[in-house]
């Protein structure tokens, strides 16, 4: 039973980093994306 719940704490705790990981990813995309729009226009401008 202890080591159970052990090792489904390590599953979330794993589970959380990925997401953190992917969030951070997602935002670094994002602002990548604007930058490259903005570019797009200060050349179309």
């Amino acid at each position: 039973m202890f080591k159970k719940s052990l090792i489904n704490l390590q599953e979330q705790y794993l589970i959380t980093q990925w997401l953190d990981v992917l969030a951070t990813r997602g935002e670094a995309f994002e602002k990548a994306l604007e930058n490259q729009s903005l570019s797009v226009l200060a050349i179309l401008a």
